[in-house]
């Protein structure tokens, strides 16, 4: 009972949370200019690429492997590890030219990664118990709050500290709660020890997921306008609150099968890919809708590139099934591979074509379509003894797409 108690909550958390990330997300196009929100998104991303340097996929390697790991030890690694991080955010606050603002929101940036590096091994404590109830209440709780005070701030024009209350604080308030609840002393690090292959290419490949969410936003910001990084993002994100909704859904239906592969039913998970294209086929004009009627004029640029951004959105969700599955039967090294190679599809079109947007996404969801079918009809196929019916029911929902949108 328990433990049914503990996913219903973990449900409820994930759809509460979300929500409350949309509508603040909405509400930011309503008050946010495209060129603010470009302006801390670049802080944002990079940020998030220095912070991300310091795990090295210690994190991931605790919880796969629970008997080998000293949780005293591990806060020790982290804690080292993280200094040269916030000693890099803080001199690239103070060393170049910014604003008084987007200072703050680096050492915002940087106070957060310091107490996300001291909570991780709370966070894995948690975990190892099955104690999920606990850190669903705390994430419900700091949402709750302060996700509600973001658009309080908004509504009464304060929009750059709106940023930090939305996007900042609540990981730094959770990981505070966190160690607070579940205090972890420090003992002598053993970095040998914690540091090896596998938890290598955990750490590679958690490093490739934040440069494929990153990475085209920073390299684009080197060719752009605030602006244009404003819409990019925007165009990015907003579809992809759809998928992370889906996603919710789907992986309590594919990981109990994980243990036992080869009972995936091939039919269900062929209706749910074809059947989530028609949902995702909704967003473009429920999207121009909302924003006509309610945000700012100058969010209407993104029009056109909605289309793109909502097909390259479902081969994400499609993509993220089939990490699922790899990571369930500790595909490692392939796991690195392939996120390297979505990374080196987005940054290639955005080098080779940022002149023209239009054209840059459309080369973008051509290039990561024909990889995911690839995927789909060799490594995926392969791994759990499936015929060509998966790799046939992910063609016909991109090919609905194009029809559709063409």
């Amino acid at each position: 009972m328990q433990t049914k108690n503990s996913v219903f909550l973990q449900f409820i958390r994930h759809y509460t949370v979300s929500v409350l990330r949309i509508v603040v997300s909405f509400v930011f196009g309503m008050y946010v200019s495209p060129e603010l929100f470009g302006s801390f998104i670049k802080i944002s991303f990079t940020a998030t690429i220095i912070w991300f340097l310091f795990d090295f996929g210690l994190k991931e390697y605790a919880l796969q492997n629970p008997d080998s790991i000293n949780l005293a030890k591990q806060k020790s690694v982290h804690l080292w590890m993280s200094l040269p991080v916030i000693i890099g955010l803080l001199a690239w606050a103070f060393l170049l030219e910014h604003s008084i603002w987007q200072r703050i929101w680096i050492l915002s940036f940087a106070g957060s990664a310091f107490a996300s590096a001291l909570a991780i091994p709370s966070y894995i404590r948690l975990y190892w118990d099955s104690n999920i109830k606990q850190l669903a209440q705390t994430d419900l709780y700091v949402h709750g709050i302060l996700q509600p005070f973001s658009i309080f701030l908004l509504i009464n024009n304060y929009e750059h500290a709106a940023f930090l209350t939305a996007f900042i604080f609540p990981n730094l308030v959770h990981s505070l709660f966190t160690q607070i609840r579940v205090p972890i002393a420090l003992e002598k690090p053993d970095f040998i020890s914690f540091i090896n292959k596998n938890s290598a290419f955990l750490g590679i490949n958690d490093f490739f997921q934040q440069l494929k969410q990153k990475a085209d936003t920073l390299l684009l910001a080197q060719f752009s306008s605030t602006q244009l990084i404003g819409i990019y993002n925007r165009g990015y994100t907003l579809p992809h609150h759809a998928y992370q909704f889906i996603q919710a859904v789907i992986q309590p239906i594919l990981i109990p099968k994980l243990s036992s592969h080869k009972r995936i039913n091939r039919y269900k998970l062929s209706l749910i890919i074809v059947s989530s294209a028609g949902f995702f086929l909704l967003i473009p004009p429920t999207l121009t809708a909302i924003i006509s009627h309610f945000w700012r004029s100058d969010w209407q640029q993104l029009f056109p590139y909605l289309p793109f951004f909502t097909i390259w959105a479902f081969i994400m969700y499609v993509s993220g099934i089939h990490e699922t599955l790899l990571k369930g039967n500790k595909k490692n090294g392939w796991l690195v591979i392939r996120n390297g190679i979505t990374v080196i599809i987005t940054l290639s079109c955005i080098a080779f074509f940022h002149t023209d947007l239009f054209e840059m996404l459309a080369y973008i969801v051509l290039f990561q379509s024909i990889f995911l079918l690839g995927e789909s009809t060799i490594k995926i196929r392969e791994l759990f003894e499936l015929d060509n019916l998966i790799p046939i029911s992910e063609a016909i929902a991109l090919l609905l797409f194009y029809i559709v949108y063409w």
